[in-house]
Order: structure tokens, then C-alpha cells, then sequence
């Protein structure tokens, strides 16, 4: 599409804009174009955050997957529909998009699933899902450029750690995870507020409860 793609590149979202943004898809020249439109004005309405906005974000996901199988690019839109339902407080429902996510990455490119599986599944405390969690993270480590990123690889890592007793692993993830929360600076010239943690970000006292762990204090000294 490229020049005046404006109109599917931003956050608006009505009951009017709805109308004339799907007239619009309508009249895009392919199959490939309704689908690329669709799938980046959800990117554009879940990045709102606006709860109706998301809802909307995530029909035009399901229409994409639906409609145009063979020219969306399926595992972005399934990791996609992980945040909405996250966003939402969906967590078992973003849980399952994730893994969609990650399974149909085997014939595709990285969807960027793996930190939001990683979240969920510490945070609903899904031990039974650990496995895939840690292969998941050991399939995506080297993408982890973010401190963001890295602050959740290595939250994860400790707390199934933990879990597990191994004491010595889960503090030393856990010291680094919170050395990752405590950068301002995202390494990047143009950007370096991108992918920053937030300080209310509810796994750093799960982690530093962690460190205070007696087991944890005696392997690590």
C-alpha cells in the first residue's frame, strides 16, 4: 500500500471509522493488502490500550485469520491477540494465544510471543506449562536485546528456578532480571526510553521476595 496509508495507521476507532475503514479494506488491491491493513491497524488499537479499542483490535484479528489464511502472517496475529487478552486481564485466554503463537513459528518467522507467554505464565502460575516456557525462552534468548526483554527472560528463568529448589540459578536470575529493571537507558541512540520496565512492574517484589529467600541468601553468598 505505502503512500496514504494513513488510514490504517493510527488509533481511531468508532462506529463511523470502523464503517469506513472496512470499506476501505474492501477496496484494497489484495488479498495480501486487506490483510497487511487489518493486521496493522490491530498492532495500531491494541497499543492504545483503550479496552474497546482492543476488543476491536482483536475482531479485525480473527477476520484476518479467517478470511485471508494463506496472506496474513498467522503467528503475528495470534501473539498479537496474546496481548489484547493480557491487556484485558484475560491471562489463560492470551495464555493459549501465545502458544498458537510460538507453535506456528515453526514454519514462520518470530512472532515476539515468547516475552508475553513468559509473563503470563509466572504470573497465572502455570507450573504445568514450565516446560514449554523454558524452551520457548531457550529458542528465543538471542532476541533479547531490550532490557525489557531481558528483565522478563531472566524473571522467568528465576522463578521456575525457585520452584524447582535450584536455589543458586534462581538467585542469580533474579539479581539480574532486577540489574535489567533498573536500566534507564535502552541502548539505542534514537530511542532509549524503548523497551524499558516500568518500576510498578508486578514481578519485580516477586523477585526481590525471592532474593530474600534464607535458601537463596546462602547460595548465592
Amino acid at each position: 500500500m505505502g503512500q496514504g496509508d494513513d488510514w490504517y495507521r493510527n488509533e481511531r476507532w468508532d462506529p463511523d471509522e470502523e464503517k469506513d475503514f472496512l470499506r476501505r479494506v474492501g477496496r484494497a488491491r489484495s488479498d495480501f493488502n486487506k490483510a497487511e491493513a487489518l493486521r496493522i491497524k490491530a498492532v495500531y488499537l491494541i497499543a492504545s490500550r483503550d479496552p474497546l479499542r482492543i476488543r476491536g483490535a482483536m475482531a479485525l484479528l480473527e477476520r484476518a485469520l479467517t478470511e485471508f489464511p494463506a496472506h496474513v502472517e498467522r503467528a503475528n496475529c495470534h501473539a498479537l491477540l496474546g496481548q489484547g487478552h493480557d491487556a484485558l486481564g484475560e491471562m489463560d485466554s492470551a495464555i493459549q494465544s501465545y502458544l498458537r503463537a510460538l507453535k506456528l513459528e515453526k514454519t514462520t518467522r518470530s512472532s515476539g510471543a515468547w516475552p508475553g507467554l513468559a509473563r503470563a505464565v509466572i504470573l497465572r502460575k502455570r507450573s504445568d506449562l514450565y516446560p514449554e516456557l523454558l524452551d520457548a525462552l531457550a529458542d528465543h534468548e538471542s532476541e533479547a536485546a531490550l532490557p525489557g526483554d531481558k528483565f522478563v527472560l531472566h524473571a522467568a528463568r528465576a522463578v521456575v528456578a525457585f520452584e524447582k529448589g535450584d536455589w543458586l540459578k534462581a538467585g542469580r536470575n533474579a539479581a539480574a532480571a532486577l540489574g535489567w529493571a533498573e536500566t534507564r537507558d535502552s541502548g539505542m541512540s534514537k530511542h532509549k526510553d524503548l523497551g524499558l520496565v516500568s518500576p510498578d512492574d508486578p514481578l519485580i517484589p516477586r523477585l526481590r521476595n525471592l532474593l530474600e529467600d534464607p535458601r537463596v541468601t546462602e547460595a548465592i553468598a
